[in-house]
């Protein structure tokens, strides 16, 4: 029991002696130290800093007054909250988006029928048109520039002159000799002709007449430039009417002249267009009167008759060329 009393003694051999240490070992405690280290090593805190301490949540119950926050009742008024916003979203796109909708469409609609009221409103202020009276005669048409018919006979050609007072000066000499005459105007000159049929044989057999008065003549074919002015639709037709009938008085004159007799046949169908037409104006009721005076010097079959026929169609002519 003694030798369990005696204290254990730590010997320590230096330069190999023993040599007792009196220290005892202390053993330290490291969970100690290790929070006192801790300790030295945290800052020190003002006095006046706070230190907020929170509610242990796992010891709040639902009857406690204290309880100031609760996560789940907050996630639930969150979530419902969020979903009431997404559903006010949806409707008031869908409000905005029926409004342009609705507005594009009333567009469309309204210029596709803005059109309508305006003709619809240009009727209405249309004047009534007042009943023509029963006197007043109807407007003519205003004539459009048109040519009237072309004429080809054959002629007696005493000359042709550049100047107006040459031709003048033979036109009454031949006069003088008891010839038809007419001086007709033509691309700057001036042309006498003494007679005119409708074929070349006849105008030769006229013109041998002539050259025994003492006339320098000769036949040849032309071909008449139509007149061109503005002519209505009625004077056109009537001019072609009569342009039918020219060439057969001026054959029948021509062979009467020569003292060669008509053709009655001839005369006779003549005769019934002139009285077909009716003419109208002032020109034309002289061409149509030239023309049924030369018809009468016809039908009396004699020499000196078929030479004023020949002149009433030279005027003929004359008058037919000065149309516009």
């Amino acid at each position: 029991m003694d030798k369990q009393k005696k204290n254990n003694a730590v010997f320590v051999v230096l330069g190999g002696k023993k040599k007792q240490e009196d220290e005892t070992l202390v053993v330290q405690d490291w969970k100690k130290a290790r929070e006192e280290a801790s300790a030295a090593a945290e800052p020190q805190r003002d006095e006046d800093e706070f230190e907020w301490l929170l509610p242990d949540e796992s010891s709040r119950t639902e009857g406690d007054a204290r309880v100031l926050y609760r996560p789940e009742v907050y996630q639930e008024k969150k979530g419902k909250s969020s979903a009431l916003g997404r559903v006010m979203l949806i409707v008031i796109s869908a409000v905005l988006i029926g409004l342009i909708l609705g507005y594009g469409m009333l567009k469309v609609v309204t210029q596709k029928n803005e059109g309508k009221p305006q003709a619809t409103l240009q009727e209405e202020q249309k004047p009534a048109a007042a009943p023509p009276a029963a006197e007043e005669t109807p407007a003519k048409t205003p004539a459009a520039p048109a040519s009237l018919p072309v004429l080809n006979t054959a002629i007696i050609q005493g000359g042709v002159f550049s100047t107006k007072e040459s031709a003048t000066t033979v036109e009454k000499a031949t006069g003088y000799m008891g010839v038809p005459t007419a001086l007709i105007e033509e691309n700057g000159q001036y042309i006498l002709i003494l007679g005119v049929s409708q074929t070349v044989e006849s105008a030769k057999l006229l013109s041998e007449i002539y050259k025994g008065q003492g006339a320098d003549v000769y036949a040849k074919s032309v071909e008449w430039k139509a007149p061109t002015g503005s002519f209505s639709e009625s004077i056109v037709n009537q001019a072609g009417a009569l342009a039918v009938i020219v060439p057969v008085l001026a054959e029948e004159s021509a062979k009467v002249a020569a003292g060669v007799p008509a053709d009655t046949e001839k005369i006779a169908k003549a005769e019934k267009e002139l009285k077909i037409i009716q003419p109208e104006g002032k020109e034309m009721t002289g061409l149509h009167k030239q023309l049924t005076a030369a018809l009468e010097q016809i039908q009396s079959g004699q020499p000196t008759a078929g030479v004023e026929a020949q002149k009433k169609m030279l005027d003929f002519l004359s008058s037919y060329q000065k149309l516009k």
